[in-house]
């Protein structure tokens, strides 16, 4: 099973709201997939909202499961690779920060560190390029042929 904790509510009138629910449905197709949305903190200042959004996600973060934040220091994938690599693990929880980032608790936690762009994306849109790229990686572990191969 992978559980995606992410920072932020999109809701069907959102930009991004339709794609992201789009792409976890066919994720389900292939694994359980749990996403949970967390609200975002709107401190007066940015460690103050860190701290309190790691608060938020401390919970969730369980020993048992690997633990991979987004961050856009993290290790970059081509798809292929990124398939290989979620196929060699079971029990994944993927942690997408609000637009302030995660703590740094909430990193010295993780595993691993993946950056899906050298480019700063909007965490809305970050979560659907998660998705969107896990999707993509399930769908090749299936066989299912890839416009690059």
């Amino acid at each position: 099973m992978w559980q995606i904790l992410a920072l932020g509510n999109l809701t069907p009138q959102s930009l991004y709201g339709p794609a992201s629910q789009e792409y976890l449905k066919r994720i389900q197709r292939y694994r359980t997939c749990e996403l949970i949305e967390l609200k975002p903190s709107r401190g007066s200042s940015v460690n103050l909202a860190l701290r309190q959004e790691a608060q938020r996600l401390l919970p969730y973060l369980r020993p048992a499961r690997e633990i991979v934040v987004l961050d856009e220091r993290g290790a970059m994938f081509t798809t292929l690779r990124l398939s290989q690599w979620l196929g060699e693990r079971a029990e994944l929880t993927f942690v997408l920060g609000s637009a302030w980032g995660l703590a740094p608790e909430v990193k010295a936690l993780a595993q691993h560190q993946l950056a899906l762009s050298t480019f700063t994306l909007p965490h809305e849109l970050a979560r659907v390029v998660l998705l969107e790229q896990l999707y993509r990686a399930l769908s090749l572990q299936a066989g299912h042929p890839y416009h690059h191969a």
